[in-house]
C-alpha cells in the first residue's frame, strides 16, 4: 500500500492531514524529473486546476494550460506561470469547435 493510504482513510476536508499534490511530487522525488515530457491540463483558472499546475510544474515538464477565460487564468496563475515552459490555450469544453481549435494549437 501507498504511504499516503492512511491519511486518506478519513478525509476531513481542506487543510486536513492529506498531502497536497506538490507535497507528493516532492515526497516522491519527482522535482525536475519530467523534463522533455508534455502535459495538457484543463480548467487551470480555478480550484484543483491551479494546484495541478503548481505540482506538475515542479516536475520540469512542458505544460499546455487550457481555460475559457485567459485573463482569469493569468491572474489565477500569477507567481506560478513560467512562459518558458508553459503555454496558455483558450478552450471552452462546451464547444466542440473550441476544443478542436485548442487541440490544433497544442499539436
Amino acid at each position: 500500500m501507498s504511504r499516503y493510504t492512511a491519511v486518506h482513510a478519513e478525509p476531513k476536508g481542506p487543510g486536513d492531514a492529506r498531502p497536497t499534490a506538490l507535497q507528493i511530487v516532492k515526497g516522491e522525488g519527482l522535482e525536475e524529473k519530467r523534463q522533455g515530457q508534455v502535459f495538457v491540463i484543463t480548467g487551470t483558472s480555478s480550484g484543483i486546476g491551479i494546484e495541478t499546475v503548481r505540482a506538475i510544474a515542479a516536475t520540469g515538464a512542458t505544460l499546455y494550460l487550457t481555460a475559457r477565460d485567459l485573463d482569469k487564468v493569468k491572474t489565477a496563475l500569477d507567481g506560478i506561470f513560467d512562459p518558458s515552459r508553459m503555454e496558455l490555450i483558450q478552450m471552452d469544453q462546451g464547444s466542440l469547435a473550441s476544443v478542436r481549435a485548442a487541440a490544433a494549437a497544442i499539436l
